[in-house]
């Protein structure tokens, strides 16, 4: 496929999701699943781990204890953790 279909910012999400590594939901996989929060799309990926700290839900995966950085835009979120359920999932281009 012909990833200049897409708009600049998420052509390299696109990139990534060609080349097969990883699990990526796009815009379009987000609306046909219409989950109620996003951790409920990554409840499905493999070695998905989420709890409930202080309010917040966790995320981990593959048995590890740290959690995965959330980027927004192309930029990280560095100001601590994030919980991802702070977002309406249909507000989402993709996850990756």
């Amino acid at each position: 496929p012909d990833i200049r279909r897409y708009p600049p910012r998420l052509r390299a999400f696109h990139e990534r999701r060609e080349r097969g590594f990883g699990r990526f939901f796009t815009a379009e996989d987000i609306d046909r699943r219409n989950p109620a929060v996003v951790t409920d799309l990554l409840r499905t990926v493999p070695g998905t781990r989420i709890t409930r700290q202080g309010g917040q839900s966790v995320v981990t995966f593959r048995n590890q204890n740290c959690v995965p950085l959330i980027w927004i835009d192309g930029m990280p979120a560095v100001a601590g953790y994030l919980d991802p359920d702070v977002f309406q999932p249909n507000s989402l281009a993709g996850i990756e």
